[in-house]
């Protein structure tokens, strides 16, 4: 069977499924869990936009 990596990114794919990622974060995660969602967010809208 064959399988993929899970990426968040691949499912930030509006505007309101990103706010909502990084709402969770701030609210429930740590600083390291904030600066990953960045990233992750990054990602998804891609760098250079």
């Amino acid at each position: 069977m064959d399988t993929s990596k899970f990426d968040i990114a691949d499912y930030l794919d509006s505007k309101e499924m990103i706010a909502e990622y990084l709402n969770t974060a701030l609210e429930e995660g740590d600083n390291a869990d904030v600066i990953n969602a960045i990233g992750h967010v990054a990602k998804a809208i891609g760098m250079t936009k």
